[in-house]
């Protein structure tokens, strides 16, 4: 059982790394750029709390949650850094 749990985690820990650099080199597709922020946090709830529930359905509530968190916080934290370098320049007050 505990080689399960930690192989989950080296390949979550990929997943979140490998997701991190394609986001960074190739951004966000240009229709979830334009999503507000609010409505991207929401999104991410809505689709992490259906993952749990599919998950449960199909016996993979873990691993698919676990998937579903990372995705999402990798484009949340997307979000927040180019926000961050706008506030930084002066283009946001």
């Amino acid at each position: 059982m505990t080689f399960l749990v930690i192989k989950m985690m080296i390949l979550v820990i990929i997943l979140f790394s490998v997701l991190q650099i394609f986001i960074a080199k190739k951004g966000l597709p240009p229709q979830l750029a334009a999503v507000k922020l609010r409505y991207l946090l929401l999104g991410s709830i809505l689709l992490i709390a259906g993952c749990m529930l599919l998950g449960i359905l199909l016996n993979i509530a873990v691993p698919l949650t676990a998937v579903a968190t990372v995705t999402t916080s990798v484009v949340i934290s997307y979000r927040f850094r180019i926000s961050y370098a706008e506030i930084e320049k002066g283009k946001i007050i």
